[in-house]
């Protein structure tokens, strides 16, 4: 994948280039050489064909109806946020839209 489809699939999913991440971190603290190296290899591994397939396959199933209904009977925010986690194993995009908005 070339840098441009990178920054593509990034800003797809709604996350920031490694070069917008960089330069946030920089205007925030130092950022070593050894550390811009270590998150381009994490982000390296994260845009690995067939990554997000494998992470999907492993997320245990969850229905978005029951999870919203779970969540809408959340007694206190702890118990909320807990449910709120399980979002990302929501496959339908739509669905986990709506959950985010009532988290």
């Amino acid at each position: 994948m070339g840098p441009d489809a990178t920054q593509d699939a990034c800003r797809h999913r709604g996350g920031k280039t490694i070069e917008a991440a960089l330069a946030w971190l920089r205007a925030k603290a130092d950022v070593t050489p050894e550390q811009e190296k270590q998150l381009r290899a994490e982000v390296a591994k994260l845009q690995q064909p067939g990554q997000e397939a494998q992470q999907n396959a492993d997320a245990p199933a969850v229905d978005p109806q029951k999870l919203e209904t779970d969540m809408r009977a959340a007694p206190d925010l702890d118990k909320l946020y807990e449910l709120g986690d399980l979002i990302e194993a929501v496959p339908d995009e739509a669905a986990h839209l709506h959950l985010t908005e009532i988290l």
